[in-house]
């Protein structure tokens, strides 16, 4: 069983929280400064609903 960090970030300048595997660990992300998805690879919930959202258009 694997354990999650919440990285706490900015997207399109809003307030964006990430959750990432640690695999036991999170000194790894210690200094993580750019995140990148592939967008198969990213799912993004809206806040209010908890629904998933389908794309996200950044401007």
């Amino acid at each position: 069983m694997g354990s999650e960090a919440l990285l706490h970030t900015k997207f399109v300048g809003k307030p964006f929280v990430v959750k990432a595997e640690t695999h036991g660990r999170i000194d790894h992300l210690d200094h993580v400064k750019t995140l990148y998805f592939r967008e198969d690879a990213i799912t993004v919930f809206d806040q209010s609903t908890g629904n998933a959202l389908e794309r996200i258009a950044v401007n």
